[in-house]
């Protein structure tokens, strides 16, 4: 059983990670969330907080396993992953966060909201968008706020 988002430290610092459905690029997550990790070091204990929806997410939980980080998945109320459920979550994780990783495939429209949720707060926010270069292959690019 996962743990529950009530169980974060205040003391420590709450960095949100989530991803769409189909970012499938491994290596930018892990090159990603260990610069972020390493960023944030000195700010105190880190937690990792996700979304517990995508690949991504569970690919963000297996490394912050692997990095002894304790990782809290956030998920929506309920199991049909309807729109207002999505949107509510995401507003608990910026409520929640003190800065956001989140990896864009874009397509995901709950990607999408967190980003605009992030934004109106203020919330710092690094975006990994996942985008076709010229040669046809999947590359990542950076865009941070």
């Amino acid at each position: 059983m996962p743990n529950s988002v009530t169980t974060v430290s205040p003391s420590c610092y709450r960095l949100i990670v989530t991803g769409g459905e189909r970012h499938d690029d491994e290596q930018s997550v892990r090159a990603a969330l260990s610069d972020a990790m390493r960023r944030y070091t000195g700010l105190g204990p880190i937690n990792i907080v996700t979304g517990m929806l995508s690949e991504v997410d569970d690919f963000i939980y297996q490394l912050s396993r692997e990095a002894d980080v304790q990782c809290f998945r956030l998920r929506p109320s309920t199991l049909d992953r309807r729109k207002l459920e999505l949107y509510a979550r995401n507003e608990r994780l910026v409520n929640l966060g003190q800065s956001l990783l989140a990896f864009d495939d874009g397509e995901s429209l709950s990607v999408k909201h967190l980003l605009e949720a992030a934004a109106f707060v203020e919330l710092p926010t690094v975006r990994i968008h996942q985008r076709i270069s010229l040669l046809g292959q999947e590359r990542a690019m950076v865009v941070a706020r």
